[in-house]
């Protein structure tokens, strides 16, 4: 059997940043074996006023996650050993940086963070029914309400 390649897009218009996204389920079909998987995206704040201390940087972590078909997607923040994550890590390719003055006023940012890993082994999955996710969630702080966008390829047959 030859390889397929798999590609899912995900958006959403307006999350509160509280809990955790879960984007999906994408369906991928009877998968005997994952080689690859890539994630492109990014997240985008609608707008939040800072002061002269705060700090805007590597707030969210994202997974994708692969599991059998109708699965219910694992906390990203706090599942650290589950074998189905592909992709488990923290944003920071994009950190926001901001001064003015003088320093007792407040700036409103428009800040974007990258979504962006890849993944490749050959993990065997003996023919199962399968779905993927992407989460999306704090693991810091309360995040501002944002946007994002991405891509989810994946490599298999």
């Amino acid at each position: 059997m030859g390889h397929q390649l798999s590609t899912f897009y995900w958006s959403t218009d307006s999350f509160s940043g509280v809990g955790q996204l879960n984007e999906g389920p994408f369906h991928i079909g009877v998968v005997n074996k994952i080689f690859r998987a890539r994630v492109r995206g990014a997240i985008n704040f609608q707008g939040e006023t800072i002061t002269a201390t705060s700090v805007a940087a590597n707030l969210p972590a994202f997974g994708l996650q692969i599991g059998p078909h109708g699965f219910v997607p694992d906390d990203v923040g706090s599942s650290p050993d589950d074998d189905s994550w592909l992709v488990r890590r923290q944003t920071g390719s994009a950190d926001t940086m901001i001064s003015w003055a003088p320093a007792s006023d407040d700036a409103a940012q428009l800040a974007s963070l990258t979504v962006a890993d890849d993944w490749a082994g050959q993990l065997a999955l003996s023919g199962a029914d399968m779905d993927v996710y992407l989460l999306i969630q704090t693991t810091t702080t309360a995040l501002a309400n944002f946007n994002t966008f991405g891509s989810i390829r994946l490599w298999w047959n």
